[in-house]
C-alpha cells in the first residue's frame, strides 16, 4: 500500500489565500476560540508591527480536493489573520466615506474591492457574500455577514451578535484589531494601508503547510499534532533560533547540548522549564507566552547563544536533581520529595534553580520555609499564584545576582506580608477543607502524629488514610480532617465495613496518639468539627512560615 508523503512547504499568508479555492473549516472543528485573556490577539499584533521581515506563525494541515481545501489544523490562526485584514479594510472603507474628492473616493473603493476579493471574499451574482474562508456551522453565518463591508461601510455599523458567545468573540477580535490598527496606521491613507497589509501581514506571516489527500490521514495528523502541547512551538522556535545563531559549523555542538538538556528534563514540560529557568535569572518576571520572544531578542550572536545554552544546561542538571529529589542529605531529599506532591505548584523552582547553583546559603532552611508556604498559601488557602510568582522571581534574581548577605535575608523576603497566612485564616480553611488519600494529606497527618510523639517516625508513603465514619455523617463531613486518621494498609483493611463502635475498640488500643484519641462514645458532625479545629491548630504550629 502506498504511503502518503506528508512533505511540508513554507508559504506566506499571501501564497496560501490568494488562489481560486475556498477554505472550509470542517464541522468537527471547534468554534472560534482565540481571545485576549491569554494575550493571543495582543501577541500576534506585536509580531505584526515588529521590525522583523518575517514571522513564523505555525503549522497548517490542509486536505485539498477539486473545489475546496479543508483546514484540518490552523483555523484559529487563519481566522484571526482574516479578521485583522478585515479590520484594516474597514478603516480603508471609512477613509473613503470621509473623502470628499469623488475621484479619490472612487480609487479607494477600487483598491478596497481588489483587496476584498484577494483576501476576504466577494459578493456573487446571487447577491450573497462568499468568503475565502468558511467557518464551522456556529460561526459561518456571522463571519460571512461582517465580511460584507459594502453593506456596513464603517465599523460602528457592524452588528453585534445577540446569541453565541463565540460569535461575540469574533466581534471583539475585529474591534480589538480595528482599534489597534487605527492607532498604528497614522496618518491613515490608502498608500499606508496597502504598504502595511503587504509588508506586515500577507508577506510577513509564514506558515509550514502540510497537504494530505485522505480524510483518515488528515484526522491522524490532526490528532498527532494536537496530542502534543501547543507550547512546544515555543521550544521549537527557540531551538531553531539557537541553531541559526550557532551556524552550520557549530550546529552539531549546539544540538548535542540541546539534546542533553532534553535528556535532563526527561518527560517534563520543556516550555515550562525554559520559562522557570529564565525567570530564575532575570527580573521582572516574563509571562510564559512571552518567554520565547524575550529570550530570542536577547540572543543576537553565536557567543550569546552558546552562553545561554551553557546556563540552561546547568539549570537542567539541577532541575533533574529537584524532580528526582536527588541529594545526599536525607532531610533535603525528603523536603524535595514532598514538594513534588503538588505538581501544579512550580513557582519555587525559580528559587531552587538559583539557590542550588551556589553554596552561600542554607538550602535546608530555605526549603523548609518554601514547603511551609506551599502548604499554607498554595494548598490550604489557595492564594494568588501570580503574586507569589512575582515574589519568588525577585528572590531568585537576588540570589543569582548575589544581593543577599545571608540565608536569613532570603527567609525574610520569603516570609513577607503578601504571602502571610494568619493563624485564624489557616485554622478556618484547614478545618473546612476536604482531604483525600493523596501523598501530601498522608504527610500532613504523619506530621501531626510526630508532633504528639516526635520519636515515632511514620513512613507515610506506605500508609493509608482511614475514614473514621462514612455512614453516619452527612456527606460534606466525610472528608474533613476531623473524620480522618492514618493507619497501615493492613489495619485499614481489617476495619473495612465495620461501624464506629467496632472501630473505636481498635482505635483506643492503638499506639498512635492521632488514633487512640478517637475515643468518644458517639461520632457525629459536631465531633468531626471539634476534632478538625483541634488538628488545624496543631497543623498551624507545625507548618508555620518561619
Amino acid at each position: 500500500m502506498k504511503k502518503e508523503n506528508f512533505t511540508p512547504a513554507t508559504l506566506s499568508f499571501e501564497d496560501i489565500i490568494d488562489n481560486s479555492k475556498k477554505y472550509i473549516v470542517p464541522k468537527y472543528q471547534r468554534d472560534y476560540s482565540w481571545s485576549n485573556t491569554n494575550d493571543e490577539w495582543e501577541l500576534l499584533w506585536e509580531d505584526i508591527i515588529s521590525v522583523d521581515h518575517s514571522h513564523y506563525v505555525g503549522i497548517l494541515v490542509l486536505q485539498e480536493n477539486e473545489t475546496e481545501i479543508s483546514i484540518i489544523d490552523g483555523q484559529q490562526r487563519l481566522t484571526t489573520i482574516s479578521l485583522i485584514l478585515l479590520a484594516i479594510l474597514y478603516l480603508l472603507s471609512e477613509h473613503a466615506e470621509n473623502t470628499h474628492n469623488l475621484e479619490e473616493q472612487e480609487n479607494i473603493h477600487e483598491q478596497l474591492n481588489i483587496l476584498m476579493q484577494k483576501y476576504i471574499g466577494k459578493k456573487a451574482e446571487d447577491l450573497k457574500y462568499y468568503n475565502k474562508i468558511t467557518l464551522n456551522y456556529n460561526n459561518k453565518e456571522y463571519f460571512q455577514d461582517i465580511c460584507n463591508i459594502s453593506t456596513y461601510k464603517i465599523f460602528k455599523n457592524v452588528p453585534k451578535p445577540n446569541c453565541l458567545e463565540t460569535n461575540k468573540r469574533i466581534y471583539k477580535c475585529l474591534k480589538y484589531y480595528y482599534e489597534s490598527a487605527k492607532k498604528h496606521i497614522v496618518p491613515l491613507n490608502s498608500t499606508k494601508v496597502l504598504e502595511f497589509i503587504k509588508n506586515n501581514i500577507v508577506n510577513k506571516l509564514i506558515f509550514t503547510t502540510i497537504q494530505v489527500s485522505k480524510s483518515e490521514n488528515a484526522y491522524l495528523l490532526f490528532e498527532t499534532l494536537n496530542s502534543r502541547s501547543i507550547e512546544l512551538t515555543a521550544y521549537d522556535l527557540l531551538k531553531n533560533h539557537l541553531l541559526a545563531k550557532a551556524g552550520q559549523e557549530y550546529e552539531i555542538s549546539m544540538l548535542d547540548d540541546i539534546q542533553q538538556i532534553i535528556s535532563n528534563i526527561e518527560n517534563h514540560d520543556i516550555t515550562n522549564f525554559i520559562a522557570l529557568d529564565w525567570n530564575s535569572r532575570n527580573f521582572p518576571k516574563t509571562p510564559m507566552k512571552r518567554t520565547y520572544r524575550k529570550i530570542s531578542s536577547s540572543i543576537l550572536s553565536r557567543e550569546k547563544a552558546f552562553s545561554y545554552v551553557r546556563e540552561i544546561k546547568k539549570s537542567s542538571e539541577i532541575y533533574k536533581k529537584i524532580k528526582n529529589f536527588d541529594h545526599d542529605d536525607k532531610q533535603i531529599k525528603e523536603l524535595l520529595k514532598i514538594l513534588t506532591y503538588l505538581p501544579k505548584v512550580k513557582q519555587h523552582y525559580m528559587i531552587l534553580l538559583a539557590l542550588m547553583k551556589t553554596d552561600k546559603y542554607s538550602l535546608k532552611k530555605v526549603l523548609k520555609s518554601i514547603l511551609n508556604i506551599t502548604i499554607r498559601y498554595n494548598y490550604i488557602i489557595q492564594g494568588q499564584a501570580n503574586k507569589q510568582e512575582n515574589i519568588y522571581n525577585k528572590i531568585a534574581y537576588k540570589i543569582t545576582t548575589e544581593q543577599y548577605k545571608s540565608t536569613d535575608d532570603i527567609l525574610k523576603d520569603l516570609n513577607c506580608e503578601d504571602l502571610e497566612v494568619t493563624e485564624q485564616e489557616f485554622i478556618s480553611k484547614f478545618s473546612k477543607k476536604d482531604f483525600s488519600n493523596n501523598s501530601l494529606d498522608r504527610y500532613i497527618l504523619a506530621k501531626i502524629e510526630e508532633y504528639y510523639n516526635p520519636h515515632n517516625k511514620i513512613d507515610y508513603d506506605n500508609e493509608t488514610i482511614e475514614h473514621i465514619s462514612d455512614k453516619s455523617l452527612r456527606k460534606d463531613y466525610t472528608y474533613k480532617i476531623g473524620n480522618l486518621t492514618l493507619l497501615t494498609v493492613d489495619d485499614n483493611n481489617s476495619l473495612s465495613g465495620k461501624d464506629y463502635n467496632a472501630k473505636r475498640e481498635f482505635y483506643i488500643k492503638h499506639t498512635r496518639k492521632i488514633v487512640n484519641s478517637i475515643n468518644t462514645l458517639s461520632w457525629d458532625e459536631n465531633t468531626v468539627s471539634e476534632r478538625s479545629v483541634e488538628l488545624a491548630k496543631i497543623a498551624n504550629l507545625i507548618f508555620n512560615q518561619q
